[in-house]
């Protein structure tokens, strides 16, 4: 995945990926399991903690996600499946 997936693609599916393995919804979507710093995730889908911030910020400004003081809120289910394929 990390080779032939784009930063946005890989953090979509982690994002999924974590809501699906503890299925927390909320009033308005699904909450990513436990905070997670932007480091760690940055670890996780092999980038750089700014581009994964950049990439956090999109997906709010677009909708897909909320962050909850240092939780996130995945607003868009169907949408962010879309971007993760």
């Amino acid at each position: 995945m990390l080779g032939t997936r784009s930063v946005a693609e890989r953090l979509a599916q982690l994002l999924l990926t974590m809501t699906d393995h503890h299925r927390m919804g909320t009033r308005s979507g699904l909450l990513v399991g436990r905070p997670w710093t932007r480091d760690e995730l940055a670890k996780m889908v092999g980038a750089t903690r700014q581009w994964v911030s950049m990439t956090l910020e999109r997906f709010c400004d677009e909708g897909l996600i909320g962050v909850r003081g240092h939780r996130i809120v995945v607003l868009d289910e169907a949408r962010q499946r879309g971007l993760a394929r």
